[in-house]
């Protein structure tokens, strides 16, 4: 039996008072982001009161289990010397860490499911309504588990789900919050599902154990900023998220209020350091500072377009990547004109400017021109950031994070959400 992590029950237990503080760490492939969260339940509010930012001093990538737990326990060590070198928080220090991950050893899927209902004119209860969730959320498993395969190479038995939302509830057509009590010929079930290879937890288990903290859950990134995004811009939010990492590129496509798919590819900030560094033959940091300073504005003129035409090449590469995405978002519908970024490696001002510039009409077909929003976590809405904290687009995955921890603590378990959990476990219990 599959060992799961503890659900929003644990979390209903951690909230019980005013304020409650815990540790999220954003884990990715070239470093680590360690943030302390105080959640306020008279408020509603979530405050980030202090980060750590802590770089890999090998590669992660270790092929070695046991290398791998080394390497990540020692940077996140280093993240928590930095987090404790401040004051303290308003309750103490805390031992419980939540961990957001979007490395492509993680996966996310939606599932759409339609239930034929016997007799249309009978009114749905509790019994059918449980049945047709079930039935959604096996049938998504069960393509979980073949996509699984292919996509990893492992084991379609090595899966293990982290996280499950329904998305959409219709009765022929018709949205609805609550199906019991109506009658029709369809339900309609859209049941969001995102899941990892269970050696990659175990892995996580052991990294909490070696730095003596209970690891409470593991949360998918992609779909937090997208939950986040969608409470502040109204349940039919539609738009393109895009997450430019150190190493890889996410790009995620909600519409009509749904997390529909998510893609990546291989291209990231480091492409851009390393175009730097080749062309000045200077080392990685070396070439790394000067990125910096070129994205915050801080090189000369004669700089400034030396290292703007250095970098077209590289920025024409990541364009051409996109674009294969977003033909593939394509295919079937138009695709949303909000186009949402953020990450360490989207501190890039031309990847706006191209992008802005970018003749899209001649190959994808949008509802409307394609506006940019560079994401910052102070947009969220009950996400505070403490004075002491530099607020930027990189923060923007742990304020997603922060945003769906306090609306777990806020908000009360609906019958969908109750049903959906309990049908999970059995699913990964069998």
């Amino acid at each position: 039996m599959k060992k799961l992590l503890r659900k929003p029950k644990f979390f209903k237990y951690l909230f019980s008072k005013k304020y409650e503080n815990l540790y999220v760490l954003d884990l990715g492939r070239s470093s680590v982001k360690l943030a302390l969260v105080e959640i306020n339940k008279q408020s509603k509010e979530a405050t980030i009161l202090r980060v750590a930012e802590e770089l890999h001093t090998h590669n992660t990538g270790a092929t070695d289990e046991v290398e791998h737990i080394k390497q990540i326990t020692s940077t996140v060590k280093r993240a928590f010397d930095s987090i404790f070198s401040g004051r303290k928080a308003r309750s103490g220090r805390t031992k419980d860490i939540v961990i957001g991950l979007a490395s492509e050893m993680v996966y996310g899927h939606n599932f759409s499911y339609i239930y034929k209902r016997e007799n249309p004119e009978a009114k749905i209860d509790l019994r059918e309504l449980k049945n047709a969730i079930h039935n959604a959320e096996l049938k998504a498993y069960e393509d979980i588990r073949r996509r699984f395969v292919v996509d990893s190479g492992y084991s379609e038995t090595d899966v293990l789900l982290i996280n499950s939302s329904i998305q959409d509830v219709r009765i022929d057509g018709y949205k609805v919050t609550n199906p019991i009590g109506f009658d029709g010929e369809e339900l309609y079930i859209s049941v969001f599902n995102a899941y990892l290879p269970i050696f990659y937890k175990n892995i996580f288990d052991e990294v909490a154990r070696q730095l003596k903290f209970n690891l409470t859950s593991l949360i998918y990134e992609p779909y937090a900023v997208f939950s986040a995004l969608r409470r502040k811009h109204g349940e039919e939010f539609e738009g393109i998220i895009i997450d430019i990492g150190g190493k890889t590129t996410r790009v995620s496509l909600a519409r009509k209020g749904k997390f529909e798919d998510i893609r990546t590819f291989s291209f990231g900030g480091e492409s851009f350091t390393r175009r730097i560094a080749s062309h000045f033959e200077i080392g990685f940091w070396e070439a790394e500072n000067i990125k910096l300073r070129y994205s915050n504005g801080n090189l000369s003129g004669n700089a400034l377009g030396v290292v703007e035409d250095i970098l077209q090449g590289e920025i024409s590469l990541f364009l051409s990547a996109l674009e294969m995405i977003l033909k593939e978002f394509s295919r079937t519908t138009l695709l949303p004109g909000e186009i949402f970024v953020h990450g360490g490696g989207g501190h890039i001002p031309l990847i706006d400017d191209i992008i802005r510039k970018r003749k899209w009409k001649r190959e994808l077909s949008f509802l409307k021109p394609p506006k940019i929003h560079i994401l910052d976590p102070a947009m969220f809405e009950n996400i505070k950031i403490d004075e002491s904290v530099n607020s930027h687009s990189q923060l923007v995955s742990v304020a997603g994070i922060a945003d769906h921890l306090l609306h777990i603590s806020i908000e009360k378990d609906t019958l969908l959400t109750k049903t959906l959990s309990r049908m999970v476990k059995l699913i990964q219990d069998q």
